[in-house]
């Protein structure tokens, strides 16, 4: 028996050095110069990390995503030219994978809003699902959002001039009751946001008075709790439902002049940070008018994107707050003092990556804007060339959400005739 296994068993031995070297010689020698054994495990006890490769991930666990890694940006394609008048668009990474994209529709007397649903990887031309929103306004709109339901239902606001609308949009694409109009001629009301919690969608606005409010919907659209925000005169807010609660942020118009934000029970019953000024943030604003994100939660602390005006000068800048009140770190600028709006921003495996905006007409020609991709680690530091920050043609309507695997970045030209996207990527 022992005469029978010998033949096999050498050719097999001949075999295995001559192809089956999956650990070669070289890695071999130098896993023993590093004192590492087979197991990837240090003869120490200690693991040895993976090593990074470009993949929208922190392989090796140093806090920054693809280091070492320059992302490509494409050329800017065509996704829809038949939209009426594209403007403000808001997208967001829906539970499906898929893309959920707002997209406002503004003549010089009347807006209205399309939903687009685009595939959870490309070519995004071959749209899932689009449709013409029943949420018409006669006059122009001050700010678009969307929000998703872990029922796979979409809800969409506009914020007019004079009224909030809120509709919603079923799994199958159907839209069900709406729209919904919040204000009206005595007490107009702006949408600033839109966002959903476990007791359902939280629409934020600011009436004419300068008061905000963070209101609670039942599920027909009424207004089951109504929580007021005192102390503000604009509709720069936005919120974000984190496990601790509901943050909310917003520019002061009234001294100090500056960002603040707060945290409430995600049933809206109970404050839990009263509000609270940033205070590197004196002259600062959030962007009203506008689609884009100023927080993210970073699990149970957020990420606050604001604009701080000096001599003239704007400077997008990024803070990392706890929800009891804490500055965790920051705030940093994004850039050097320049002309940069802060557009909105995206997490992508706990790094932060903002767009932001500029006038360069030098570069990009007359009139021209210059879109800036900045990558912030989780330290808060910025990604520094050649890995980033990466610089494209833009226009003040744009937003970008990252999928997993890239970064969807959308924008409406400024002449407000097509809808553009371009794809952020690993080379």
């Amino acid at each position: 028996r022992g005469r029978m296994l010998r033949g096999p068993l050498i050719v097999g031995v001949l075999l295995c050095a001559a192809a089956c070297d999956v650990v070669g010689t070289s890695e071999l020698s130098r896993r023993a110069d590093a004192g590492v054994t087979d197991s990837g495990v240090h003869d120490s006890g200690v693991e040895i990390p993976p090593a990074e490769v470009c993949n929208f991930r922190d392989d090796d666990g140093d806090g920054r995503v693809d280091q070492g890694f320059d992302w490509v940006v494409d050329p800017w394609s065509v996704l829809q030219s038949t939209i009426y008048s594209p403007r403000w668009v808001q997208a967001i990474l829906l539970a499906s994978g898929r893309v959920g994209v707002v997209v406002g529709e503004e003549t010089g007397s009347s807006s209205a809003a399309e939903l687009l649903v685009l595939p959870a990887s490309g070519p995004y031309e071959n749209m899932v699902q689009r449709q013409e929103l029943d949420i018409y306004h006669r006059g122009t709109a001050a700010a678009y959002s969307i929000t998703e339901s872990p029922a796979g239902e979409i809800g969409a606001a506009l914020g007019a001039v004079d009224q909030a609308l809120f509709v919603r949009v079923n799994s199958e694409g159907v839209q069900k009751d709406g729209p919904v109009t919040y204000g009206g001629l005595f007490m107009p009301h702006i949408t600033a946001d839109l966002e959903w919690t476990p007791f359902g969608y939280v629409l934020a606005t600011v009436d004419t008075l300068g008061i905000a409010h963070l209101s609670w919907l039942t599920d027909i659209g009424g207004i089951a709790r109504d929580v007021v925000l005192i102390g503000n005169d604009n509709a720069s807010m936005a919120t974000q439902a984190t496990p601790s609660g509901l943050a909310w942020v917003r520019a002061r118009s009234s001294l100090p002049l500056s960002v603040e934000y707060g945290l409430y029970s995600l049933d809206g019953t109970r404050e839990l940070l009263a509000p609270t000024l940033i205070s590197d943030a004196q002259g600062a604003n959030i962007k009203p008018y506008r689609s884009g994100r100023n927080i993210l939660s970073l699990g149970d602390d957020l990420a606050i994107l604001y604009d701080q005006l000096h001599r003239g000068i704007d400077t997008p800048k990024l803070v990392v707050t706890s929800t009891d009140g804490a500055i965790i770190k920051g705030p940093v600028g994004l850039t050097e003092p320049t002309d940069l709006d802060p557009l909105d921003m995206t997490i992508v495996d706990g790094n932060i990556v903002v767009l932001s905006l500029a006038t360069h007409p030098e570069i990009f020609g007359p009139g021209a804007y210059s879109a800036t991709l900045h990558r912030v680690d989780r330290s808060l530091e910025l990604v520094p060339a050649p890995n980033g920050p990466s610089s494209f043609v833009g226009s003040p309507f744009m937003s970008l959400v990252s999928t997993g695997a890239e970064i969807l970045v959308l924008m409406s030209n400024s002449d407000g005739t097509t809808l553009h996207f371009t794809r952020v990527h690993c080379p």
